[in-house]
């Protein structure tokens, strides 16, 4: 039982850093998207565009997310 709690709550810990991470990249996106659209993003065309996703969410984002993440684990 012991075994299976430990990876339970990992998986729990997984889930709400990758939503932290989606949370900061779907912000990421947006913010791109409508400098894009309003033309300020410097680059020569939207396929120049290229943003590399982060491997992890910063410590700053993963806590703000954990219990929202924890709640809909439990559903």
């Amino acid at each position: 039982m012991g075994c299976c709690q430990g990876n339970f709550e990992q998986v729990r810990k997984d889930l709400a850093s990758a939503r932290a991470e989606n949370e900061a990249l779907r912000a990421e996106n947006a913010k791109l998207r409508s400098q894009l659209q309003h033309g300020r993003s410097g680059a020569a065309s939207p396929s120049a565009v290229r943003v590399e996703a982060p491997t992890a969410p910063s410590a700053a984002q993963a806590p703000a997310q954990m219990p929202q993440a924890l709640g809909e684990a439990g559903q």
